[in-house]
């Protein structure tokens, strides 16, 4: 079991990400992930550490879409190259997620070919046009909700790909508010970012609200929760102001 890294007063202050692999705090950053994968992955008992995971993402992703917003008023162009950034990480974390996987059962088959399919995905080259980036998108969009569907009819995978659940919200939300972002560019006068802050808080804590009421036996209907706060998260920065 890999251990949980202590943090200075200094480095909760400043936010730091449990989300990030590229944060300042390397090492611990990647020790708490992966803390986080082997608990859930073992199918331990819900805790605090899942929802404080959750929290801590969906903090990080409204940061990264208001980056977004910046780089797509520069153009399509340099909007594409934040999708290749997005691609490229989210291909690295779903292979660290599929590596710590045991896939020996033969129920788990189906489940390894779909999250390959995505990876693979996730791992083609770079969208060079317009076309190949729509192309690319719609091919990615479809292997998340493969993998999505694969989890959630059994209720026993629900819990133990906890984790993988929430990267596959992330990478949807972050994929469609960026295409949004393209589609639209400066044509829309949107809200600004301490309102959207305001309202992602607001999303996390009627999470909390709702994980607290929710039995052990019942993660699915946690995983509803989490999946429609999402919702929520992306429209905070597709609505208009």
């Amino acid at each position: 079991m890999v251990g949980l890294p202590e943090f200075t007063s200094q480095e909760k202050q400043k936010g730091v990400s449990i989300t990030s692999f590229a944060d300042t705090r390397h090492s611990k950053v990647r020790q708490l992930s992966l803390f986080l994968l082997e608990t859930t992955f073992m199918e331990t008992t819900i805790n605090l550490h899942f929802i404080d995971y959750v929290a801590d993402s969906m903090r990080k992703t409204a940061v990264e879409l208001e980056k977004f917003e910046v780089t797509a008023t520069l153009g399509k162009m340099e909007a594409m190259k934040v999708f290749e950034q997005v691609k490229s990480s989210y291909s690295n974390l779903v292979h660290d997620i599929d590596n710590r996987i045991d896939y020996g059962a033969d129920r788990f088959n189906t489940m390894k070919t779909k999250v390959e399919a995505l990876r693979l995905q996730l791992y083609l080259g770079k969208a060079e046009t317009l076309e190949k980036y729509v192309e690319q998108r719609k091919k990615i969009l479809h292997a998340i909700h493969e993998v999505r569907s694969e989890i959630i009819v059994n209720p026993r995978f629900i819990r133990g790909y906890a984790v993988m659940l929430d990267v596959l919200e992330r990478l949807q939300v972050k994929l469609e508010v960026l295409n949004d972002y393209m589609e639209s560019g400066t044509e829309k006068t949107r809200r600004n970012m301490k309102e959207r802050m305001e309202t992602v808080e607001s999303i996390i804590s009627d999470l909390r609200k709702k994980f607290n009421t929710i039995k052990e036996d019942h993660f699915d209907v946690f995983q509803k929760e989490m999946t429609e706060a999402y919702s929520h998260l992306k429209n905070a920065f597709i609505q208009t102001a």
